[in-house]
């Protein structure tokens, strides 16, 4: 890829949801060389790698276990010849691939922005002339998509980039040949509910016809900010989508004709893709007023019909398509060494150990190029059909969706608890809810305190803090505060999915889980947290278990290595109902003698942890303080 003079990020200087690379990533793919990681999922990661020469890509790489079977590194070198293929000014370029290393990788346009989701969230709807620009970008891609030979079949909301030079249409790789070849997965119903067509629901293979289904409702909820078939339980959604007409109040006349028809139950009443582009370039080009003495486009007049759709697309976006920024990009802040502590502090960091270590950053869902969530950059992932009715026993893709659902879900209450880690067991609360705005809140009780905090807002660039000690010799806090020296004291934010750091895990490692088939839940050990109804008595779930193996888990420079054992409930609805794990091995589970205190409790063969998921998409309050009642420490 070209330099640019102003580079989408460098080493230093990385864009929000990029996490800098790390000692365990790789640090080369061809000419790219690894300079963070954008996302992973089930099959492999995504990372955003730059040249020597300043050019930036994002570099989706296979895991090394599917590396090593050559029926799917034969499926990733067919992916990459249809992704090769494509053309188009609203997907992502294809930069390069090595099929044949030892680790397969191929290398596309990173592209910055916000998905459509994130934007409507933000934003509102789109008008005017960005409206039309971007169901044209939406038909243009999906024109060059069909004309390779592609279905993308999963066309959704956090698979469409609103970047400064238009839409882009992501994932388009992780779709099939027309041929029927299905190129990153086997077998079940492949799509995300609410914008699956009704034929795939009764069997029928995915065409360039369901895509269009999709189409039309991207692009209803471009203009209307809803869903075009609502929102709620996926078995509500699926049913309206199947036999209830679309919701497309407030899409404009000008479009409204061809969204209905995209969205028609029967394929054969939908238009082509080419179709779609046709009409829409003849329309804006009709109502275009064109100076007099304007040249004409390549050769040929702007509104005459000689002019293929493809050469006004990129007219219609340089007209229309404005109000777009990159995402800022942001110093990188690599991880020091540990500090020591001494004192009271020492029996703090014991409880971090056991409760926050454990837990990845996360400023949002993880984003990639075809695995993961939405987020600024080449996201995707809105969301996936349920394997728990279909497949209950793909363990891993059931743990995939479920980290999904909780990732996009509009509120949700769960409690975090670590236990064998001295002095105490460890508990914590996590709330969040988007209703009126979002808001995430987090307590820790137990050990030598209590610690709380609230994250307010979409992107939240602060956050509110409030102490109150178990102990004397801590400082308490008379309220909240900010304090910006304080978070980073505390370590990387968890983010409203911390508690999720196990089972994104396993769905990035693509861990084999054992199925045991539905069960009642363990009950009778939930917490009690006053204020907090925490029994989950009474429900039953898909149960499932495995291993994996921990690493790093002691401070980002230890290397000690501990085998996991885990069991997972996950309900009918395909959210997690609990999660539960245990690490044993004396020596890794062994405080290190500088960070502990000659009154400590001796070290635990044993550290356990427990999720309690109590709650999804039902009301939840977190009130926040008046900015009167928060105290301002820089």
């Amino acid at each position: 890829m070209p330099p640019s003079s102003n580079p989408l990020f460098t080493r230093d200087r990385l864009p929000e949801g990029v996490t800098p690379a790390t000692g365990t990533d790789p640090e080369r793919f061809g000419a790219y060389r690894v300079v963070g990681r954008i996302g992973a999922g089930g099959m492999g990661a995504v990372y955003a790698g730059i040249t020597d020469d300043g050019g930036t890509a994002a570099v989706k790489v296979v895991h090394s276990q599917f590396a090593a079977d050559p029926e799917f590194r034969a499926r990733f070198a067919r992916e990459v010849g249809l992704v090769s293929r494509v053309r188009a000014t609203c997907a992502p370029a294809f930069l390069g691939a090595d099929t044949e290393a030892a680790t397969p990788w191929m290398a596309t346009e990173y592209v910055p922005g916000p998905t459509l989701r994130q934007h409507v969230k933000r934003n509102g709807p789109l008008t005017g002339g960005m409206l039309t620009a971007f169901a044209v970008g939406l038909a243009e891609a999906l024109t060059a998509i069909h004309a390779a030979g592609v279905v993308h079949r999963d066309l959704k909301p956090g698979n469409v980039i609103l970047s400064p030079d238009g839409p882009k249409v992501l994932d388009f790789g992780i779709a099939r040949a027309a041929d029927g070849t299905v190129l990153t997965a086997t077998g079940g119903l492949h799509g995300t509910p609410g914008w699956v067509s009704p034929e795939q629901y009764e069997g029928a293979d995915a065409t360039g016809y369901s895509d269009m289904f999709a189409w039309g409702g991207m692009v209803a909820l471009a203009a209307t900010g809803r869903d075009p078939f609502g929102k709620g339980a996926v078995d509500g959604i699926i049913h309206r989508s199947r036999y209830e007409e679309p919701d497309l109040d407030g899409v404009p006349d000008h479009l409204s004709s061809l969204v209905r028809r995209s969205l028609s139950k029967d394929p054969d009443d939908r238009p082509r893709a080419d179709e779609a582009l046709t009409e829409l370039t003849r329309g804006w080009s009709a109502t275009r007023i064109i100076p007099a003495g304007t040249p004409p486009l390549d050769g040929v007049g702007a509104t005459g019909t000689d002019a293929l759709p493809t050469e006004i697309v990129p007219e219609i976006l340089a007209t229309e398509w404005t109000g777009i920024s990159a995402p800022a990009v942001r110093r990188v802040r690599r991880p020091a060494r540990t500090a020591l502590l001494s004192g009271t502090a020492v029996v703090l960091v014991a409880v971090f150990i056991g409760g926050w270590l454990f837990v990845r950053s996360d400023e949002g869902p993880p984003p990639s190029n075809g695995e993961g969530s939405e987020e600024a950059g080449n996201g995707g992932g809105e969301g996936t059909s349920l394997l728990i009715e279909s497949e209950p026993e793909d363990g891993t893709g059931v743990v995939e969706q479920a980290v999904d659902l909780v990732e996009r879900a509009e509120s949700f209450e769960a409690v975090h608890v670590t236990t064998g880690i001295p002095p105490a067991d460890y508990s914590e609360v996590h709330r969040y809810t988007e209703d009126p705005e979002p808001r995430y809140s987090f307590s820790g009780y137990g050990g030598p305190m209590t610690l709380e905090w609230l994250e307010v807002g979409e992107d939240p660039v602060d956050t509110i803090y409030q102490v109150i000690p178990s102990y004397s010799t801590i400082e308490a806090s008379e309220g909240y505060f900010r304090d910006s020296e304080y978070g980073r004291n505390l370590g990387e934010r968890q983010g409203r999915n911390g508690f999720m750091a196990d089972l994104v895990t396993l769905a990035e490692e693509g861990t084999e889980l054992v199925y045991h088939g539905e069960q009642q839940v363990p009950a009778g050990d939930e917490p009690e947290i006053e204020g907090l109804d925490t029994d989950t008595s009474g429900r039953t779930g898909h149960h499932y278990s495995g291993t994996f193996v921990e690493s790093g888990y002691l401070g980002p420079d230890d290397e000690t290595e501990r085998e996991v054992s885990f069991s997972l409930w996950v309900g009918d609805d395909g959210y997690p109902l609990r999660f539960e794990r245990l690490a044993v091995n004396g020596e890794a589970e062994e405080i290190p003698e500088e960070l502990r205190d000659p009154g400590d409790a001796p070290p635990v063969d044993a550290a356990g942890q427990k999720v309690f998921f109590l709650r999804f998409d039902e009301p939840v309050e977190i009130e926040v303080p008046d900015e009167s009642e928060i105290e301002d420490r820089g």
